[in-house]
Order: structure tokens, then sequence, then C-alpha cells
């Protein structure tokens, strides 16, 4: 009786040694994926990323439209497609391998980095001028210039824009077309000393007369040579306006100039002075008013509404009679003649 209780606990034992053996089998077979080493944060260019394992899977599935994926041994490639919006985004990709096992991996791709601070205007003299602006972008940039006398360079981060000796005699105006990946910017370049301005012109503007509706008139206009950066303009072939010369075809009038004088048989003198119009009404014919006049690409000058004077918007200008020299309210005398949307043409 003993020995066949023996022999049952020996088959026992036999038994349970066999299924434990087949356990420790599956669970071995049953591997998890493993990564030794990846790449996931990925550049907004598209460049590739990887994620390495300890043993090949037999898929690799993203589940994001912009990122592909490809298995190559023991390695996945992860292809993202460009980045151009500013902001980045994020997705997963889950690996399997042919025991069934799973991992899900984070990935993420930057967004679009695009610095250009120093502003959209290279405003130069006749001389040869370079300028250099702060260009950075992660994504490939074109930089171009649309005349052969503007010359463009961008490495490491700057961009150096170069201009030949303007000797034409007339202010001359290009661009330079910045582009990464659809978005664009523009430096619009122009170039002219105080002499390339001077000459004959014709100021299309609407002429104010008291409650009657404003009538289009042209008048003569000369811009005259005085010392320094100080520019003459003759209106009219009678009145005789200063402004300085800033450079880059921008001049500015100080308001409240005696523009003409006149005295009378009894020897009493009348004072023409100027004065900007806010589109309010409002005049201003202090001296720290500005009137500034600007050329632009069409080769008109045209008035500035931004800040010139104390209310902010310009709605004209205005002659004015006086019956001092000094401005003082209590000595004017009346309007003389009054402008608003007006602009210059070169005749």
């Amino acid at each position: 009786m003993n020995k066949i209780y023996s022999a049952l606990a020996l088959m026992l034992v036999a038994f349970f040694a066999v299924a434990c053996s087949d356990k420790e089998n599956v669970e071995t077979t049953q591997t998890a994926v493993k990564v030794l080493k990846s790449q996931t944060y990925l550049t907004a260019n598209g460049d590739s990323g990887y994620i390495v394992l300890q043993a090949p899977v037999v898929k690799a599935e993203s589940h994001a439209e912009w990122l592909a994926t490809s298995i190559k041994g023991d390695s996945v490639y992860l292809i993202p497609q460009p980045n151009s919006a500013i902001t980045g985004r994020s997705t997963h990709v889950t690996l399997t391998n042919k025991q069934g096992a799973v991992a899900v991996v984070s990935v993420s791709q930057e967004g679009l980095i695009f610095e250009f601070k120093k502003g959209t205007e290279l405003l130069a003299l006749d001389a040869d001028t370079t300028a250099t602006y702060k260009l950075v972008s992660n994504l490939p940039i074109e930089v171009k210039a649309d005349k052969e006398w503007i010359s463009v360079n961008h490495k490491a981060g700057k961009l150096s824009v170069k201009l030949e000796k303007n000797t034409t005699g007339i202010p001359r105006f290009g661009h330079v077309l910045i582009e990464s990946k659809g978005i664009k910017d523009t430096i619009r370049v122009m170039q002219a000393d105080k002499d390339d301005l001077l000459g004959q012109y014709s100021l299309s503007t609407l002429k104010i007369a008291g409650t009657a509706k404003p009538t289009a008139v042209k008048l003569p206009i000369q811009f005259q040579d005085a010392k320094g950066d100080t520019i003459s303009m003759l209106i009219q072939n009678t009145y005789t306006l200063k402004g300085l010369y800033k450079g880059g075809g921008v001049i500015e009038f100080k308001m409240g100039q005696t523009i003409l004088t006149r005295t009378n048989a009894s020897g009493a003198t009348s004072y023409f002075k100027v004065a900007a119009l806010s589109k309010k009404g409002a005049m201003f014919y202090d001296s720290t008013a500005l009137l500034t006049i600007k050329l632009n690409e069409k080769g008109r000058f045209v008035f500035l509404e931004n800040g010139t004077v104390p209310d902010n918007i310009l709605g004209g200008w205005a002659i004015l009679l006086f019956k001092a020299e000094k401005a003082d309210p209590d000595d004017l005398a009346g309007v003389v003649e009054g402008y608003r949307s007006f602009y210059f043409t070169r005749n």
C-alpha cells in the first residue's frame, strides 16, 4: 500500500514539474517591447526621428496623418511632414512585436519659429549702404532682391542687405523678399539724397472754402535747396515753407512758420502762417505740431497720418493770416486757404 502511495506521489510530482516548465516557457516568449534609445522630439523642418528597440517589432502604427513610420531591423523611423504652424503638435506610435506585446511611444514636433525684428523699411542716402538684420527660422528661408543694385546674404541668423551707390539723380525703390514655408515679409528699400528730390511738382488736393463743397485743384510746388538738411517748398510761387529732410524720402515741416509777410500802405504788416488741420477741423499752428510728407513707390509725396499733429489725426493743412508775428489766437485775422486729401507728383 505504501508503494502505491509512493508511486502516486511520484506521478503527481512529475505532472506539476511539467506544468511549471510550460508556464515558464510562455512567460519567456511573451517578451515586452523594450526601447533602448529614441529621438521622438522632431524638428519643424520634417527631419526624421527614430526608436531603437531591443528586438524588432512587426507593427508600428502612427496615430496622426502628419507622421509616417518605417520599420528597419530593430529600429522604427519616424517620418514627419514639415510643420508650418506656429504651434507644435503631438501624437503617439503603437509598437507591436510578434508575440503580441504592445508599447506606446509619444512623439512631438516643434512649431515654426520665425523672427525678424528689424522692421520692414531700409531708408538710405545715395552712398553705398549696408544694413544688417536678425532673421531666424527653424525652417528653410528664401531671401531675394528684386533689383540688381540690391544684394543680400543670409547666414547664421543674420541678413545682410547691401545697396550700391545711387548715381541716377532720382530716388529709387526696391524690395527684399523673405519667405519661410508660407510666412512672408518684405523690406521696402528707398535710396535718395536731398538733391534727388529737388524740382517741380504738382500738388493734387481738395480746396476748402467756408461751407462750400471742397473742389479739386492742382497747385504748383517747387522743392528748392537750402543749407544742410533743410529743404524749401515754394507753394504757388508765393509761399515758402522750410522743412527738414530726414532721409529716405521723408520731409518734416514745423507748423506755425511764417511763410509770407505783406505790409500795406499804412505800414501794418500781415503774417501768413501754416497750420495743420485735424479731420475734425481743429487747427494746430504751434511749433510742436508737425506736418510730415513721405515719398512712396509711385513717386508721390503723401502726407502721413501717424501722429504728426497733437490729436494724432491729420486731415489737411491751412494758411492762416495773423496781425502779429507771434501766432497768438487773439491776433488771428482769418483763414486764407485750406486743403485736405493731398499728394505731390513730380512734373
